[in-house]
């Protein structure tokens, strides 16, 4: 399906039902797992029944060591009377229609993007950090306000994503970072802080979580001298391969602005961002990102808030290639790759993410 995509998308007229049935067995797989799929479920799942324990929500919440928007969503349910497997399919069902969305509004290959989600472990990551995945379902709605220049829209939609996982709050840089006029120089910056942010390691990490009060349990010596640095290397890799693929391919050539702004059919005199632009920076930020990460596994979660771009970007770049024979090679590489990337995953990290055996828990 991915394939035929690349060639002709699908219609307005059908893409709706067509993204629809593409993304509803992700979600059915997530939604209804047993607990014993995935390595954070059977946490998630004590944490939840302890609730029924709680008087009332300032208790859970002082009590509590998770965000307040995901601690009150859960006592609600909770209170409700529904079980963790209901309220786990609440969660997914948010999580899936935000990325139906997503691959709806901004995907010029549904199919592809559909399958590089799975590949790249996102779908993975739905089962095993859920508040960090319910952010960035949120923060999917703060695009168009980057894209618009709504900047309080913009703004509330990022705090309300860090109410359900702090680190969210990082993804207010792209909004300036997308305003201002385009400047290579300053793009360079943002690489070289990072080499120095990673040379730095644990000393400036400390601080970081610290001052932030977040992820201190992942900062010690002991995580940054016994770590595998096999993985990131790796991610780091890849994200500077779809950068230049992306690059090579002048999908980067587009302006940083578009057409005029029509909002309720009022032309509105301050332009677009584009979509591409919106991506080239949030790239630049995942690169960035990638490189502290050689020194620190916590840079590999809080990337995804930016790398979610990818799955548009490569398959913008494959459609937009004019060679049909080149377009079915280069299909055909990504398809093997991200495969193969998948099953080492698979095989060398089952306890990290854990998907094989499947269970149902119905």
């Amino acid at each position: 399906m991915g394939l035929k995509e690349s060639f002709r998308p699908i219609s307005a007229k059908y893409k709706n039902i067509y993204t629809f049935f593409l993304v509803f067995p992700m979600f059915i797989l997530t939604a209804l797992r047993s607990v014993n799929i995935g390595n954070d479920t059977i946490s998630y799942m004590s944490a939840y029944n302890s609730l029924s324990y709680m008087p009332n929500f300032v208790i859970v919440y002082l009590d509590g060591r998770m965000e307040i928007g995901y601690l009150f969503l859960s006592w609600l349910c909770n209170q409700i009377g529904l079980s963790y497997l209901q309220f786990q399919c609440i969660i997914s069902a948010f999580i899936y229609f935000s990325f139906y969305k997503f691959f709806k509004w901004y995907s010029l290959n549904v199919a592809l993007c559909c399958f590089l989600f799975i590949t790249m472990f996102r779908m993975g990551g739905t089962m095993n950090v859920i508040r960090m995945y319910c952010a960035i379902a949120i923060l999917i709605y703060a695009i168009p306000c980057v894209l618009k220049r709504r900047l309080g829209a913009f703004l509330l939609v990022v705090v309300l994503a860090s109410l359900f996982h702090k680190s969210s709050f990082i993804f207010i840089v792209l909004y300036p970072l997308c305003i201002r006029k385009y400047n290579r120089v300053e793009h360079g910056f943002i690489i070289f802080s990072s080499i120095i942010i990673a040379y730095l390691g644990a000393s400036f990490f400390e601080w970081l979580t610290t001052s932030l009060d977040l992820y201190e349990g992942y900062v010690n010596e002991e995580r940054f001298d016994n770590m595998n640095h096999t993985a990131v290397f790796l991610g780091l890799l890849i994200t500077l391969l779809i950068y230049l693929y992306a690059k090579l391919m002048g999908y980067f050539g587009q302006p940083q602005y578009g057409a005029l702004v029509n909002i309720n059919d009022v032309c509105i005199k301050k332009q677009s961002i584009t979509l591409e632009y919106f991506c080239r920076i949030s790239l630049i930020i995942t690169i960035g990102l990638s490189i502290i990460g050689l020194t620190n596994n916590i840079m590999g979660r809080v990337s995804g808030y930016f790398s979610i771009v990818t799955l548009i970007i490569i398959s913008a770049v494959l459609f937009n290639m004019r060679n049909s024979y080149m377009k079915i090679f280069v299909y055909g590489v990504i398809i093997f790759l991200y495969t193969a990337y998948f099953i080492v995953i698979l095989l060398y990290r089952p306890d990290w993410n854990h998907l094989v055996p499947y269970e149902w828990g119905i």
